[in-house]
């Protein structure tokens, strides 16, 4: 069996150049494959909350996830109300950390 998963998310700053925002986000994953046969649709999960800014590296989300979910019998469904907390790292691993990336250009 395969899964792809779509995600769709957006941020919106409450002030311009703040570090706290609000997110929503929508995401659903399918399955696929020679097995798959009644069971295509997996989940969706649907989210609200806060997206703040720590520092330069990292950062954190925290909300309301609605979890809609397939059971293996193909005809049964969760509905699950979840807290969500997510914390993010964005670190820069090149040697040379003054060199700019332009678009479309590969560093070896």
């Amino acid at each position: 069996m395969n899964r792809i998963r779509f995600l769709l998310s957006v941020s919106i700053p409450f002030k311009q150049g703040g570090k706290t925002s609000f997110l929503v986000a929508n995401e659903i994953h399918l399955n696929f494959g020679k097995e798959v046969v009644f069971n295509t649709f997996d989940q969706n999960r649907f989210t609200v909350g806060i997206k703040q800014k720590l520092n330069k590296s990292w950062s954190f989300d925290c909300g309301y996830m609605l979890v809609y979910q397939q059971l293996l019998s193909g005809t049964d469904y969760n509905l699950n109300h979840t807290f969500r907390l997510f914390f993010y790292g964005n670190f820069d691993l090149r040697k040379n950390k003054g060199e700019q990336i332009k678009h479309g250009q590969t560093i070896d």
